[in-house]
């Protein structure tokens, strides 16, 4: 693993571990952890916990350092949620505090080619998805992370929460419409998925509330 953070302070280890998608998302994660006075470390090989190999590679590293907490993230369906409940099972390990940052809206194509498009060759209307949207194509995932919660050391962050959250009615009913850029025309993502600098920002109420729980 490499140090991400800028400081060094002994024995307040937080371990990242994921594939690029966490990546994407380690500058605010770098705040967040410093903002709690503790080091974030990033697990130097993308990889998907959704495996015995990376299960293994993961507890070697837990094993080898003093972590408080560790971080997993990743592409949808890249982490096998069951895998994270064997962690959790595990007498050992109770007290790391296990983080599940679950995740953002993703779509079909680049969304800054789809907004420059609309607002730059006004050629096509960018349909906007909703938070309801977002969780019924997710709803596996959710259901998996609403059963983990009986764990005391788990925890988990609703991303899609802070990205969508633009009240609209639709068809008389309350819908949260997600975000794709800040007012500025600043897009939150590089690509379908993935987000720039300017995106991981808007996370950062979301994932300062799951660090402050690291706290307790």
């Amino acid at each position: 693993t490499c140090l991400i953070s800028k400081r060094n302070i002994n024995d307040k280890n937080i371990l990242l571990f994921g594939d690029s998608q966490a990546d994407s998302i380690k500058f605010q994660l770098i705040r967040s952890s410093e903002n709690i006075n503790h080091n974030l470390r990033l697990y130097d090989e993308n990889l998907k916990l959704n495996s015995q190999h990376s299960l293994k590679k993961l507890l070697k590293e837990v094993n080898k350092n003093n972590y408080k907490a560790v971080i997993i993230h990743s592409y949808p369906g890249n982490t096998n949620l069951e895998i994270i409940e064997k962690l959790l099972l595990m007498n050992e390990y109770k007290k790391i505090k296990f983080i599940y940052i679950m995740s953002p809206p993703i779509y079909n194509k680049s969304v800054p080619l789809l907004l420059f498009n609309q607002h730059v060759l006004k050629k096509s209307r960018l349909k906007r998805k909703t938070y309801s949207e977002h969780r019924s194509e997710r709803i596996e995932e959710y259901d998996q992370v609403k059963k983990l919660k009986i764990y005391k050391n788990f925890y988990s962050a609703d991303i899609a929460k802070e990205i969508c959250n633009l009240p609209v009615m639709i068809k008389n009913k309350r819908e949260y419409i997600c975000r794709l850029m800040t007012e500025k025309f600043e897009p939150f993502y590089f690509d379908s998925h993935h987000f720039t600098n300017t995106g991981a920002s808007q996370l950062e109420k979301v994932l300062q509330k799951v660090f402050y729980k690291l706290l307790d």
